[in-house]
């Protein structure tokens, strides 16, 4: 990644990567409060996914903050897959090791996850087929979903045809049943697939950035502080 300094004098990173040469879906910046603030009221309001998909479309710094590549990392909506198929998020990240991809599917927030048993819902289990479709396609086109777009492929370098999924559905209730505790475990292990609720997706988005932020800010009463002391020990020193 190769920095480039920016109008205000902060170095911005450019990322470099040969993902995409226009970059089209990268993501450079860090998530922010209007990010949290829109998230959050998304959630708390919606009755279908489209709400949410729109903010996270509109605001890719969301789910950025889920990755951790150094390389690079992206945010693709609504990535087709031929004619059958198109995919509600597609998030990536580049490291040394190379690349990293995980398929998204969103559901109702207001549907349950599981049933009384602790099985996955009806809901659930129709996400769950969305990604071994999505899957199955990859497979049987994985040269044209790799293939450069300037050679009309898809641009998606390294993607693999058992892409790790993840479905985003419902809110805290499900979460917490022990019985389906041992079923997402289960689909994590053996289908590669995590399957979590919108409240898990509040806490990881806007708790990361809520810790970033106090972060920052400790750095800065760091920096205040030794302005203050340091001219202090050298009054001292003098003395």
């Amino acid at each position: 990644m190769a920095k480039t300094r920016s109008g205000s004098g902060r170095l911005k990173a450019r990322i470099t990567h040969p993902l995409w040469r226009s970059d089209e879906y990268a993501v450079r910046q860090e998530m922010s409060e209007a990010d949290a603030l829109a998230i959050e009221r998304a959630i708390s309001k919606a009755r279908s996914e489209n709400p949410i998909q729109t903010v996270l479309q509109e605001r890719p710094a969301i789910l950025a903050q889920l990755l951790h590549g150094g390389h690079g990392r992206w945010v693709v909506p609504k990535q087709r897959l031929g004619v059958q198929y198109v995919t509600d998020l597609l998030i990536g990240d580049a490291d040394s090791i190379g690349d990293h991809w995980t398929a998204i599917e969103l559901e109702r927030p207001n549907v349950a996850a599981a049933t009384k048993e602790g099985r996955p819902s009806a809901a659930l289990r129709r996400a769950i087929g969305q990604i071994h479709d999505w899957r199955e396609w990859l497979r049987e086109n994985l040269g044209y979903a790799t293939r450069e777009r300037e050679r009309e492929g898809l641009g998606l370098r390294g993607i693999d045809p058992e892409v790790r999924g993840m479905v985003i559905i419902g809110r805290r209730p499900n979460e917490d049943d022990p019985k389906f505790a041992r079923e997402r475990r289960r689909l994590s292990r053996t289908d590669g697939i995590d399957v979590h609720t919108y409240d898990w997706l509040l806490e990881r988005t806007v708790g990361l950035f809520h810790e970033r932020t106090e972060k920052v800010e400790t750095e800065l009463r760091a920096r205040v502080k030794g302005r203050i002391v340091a001219p202090q020990v050298r009054r001292r020193a003098r003395k």
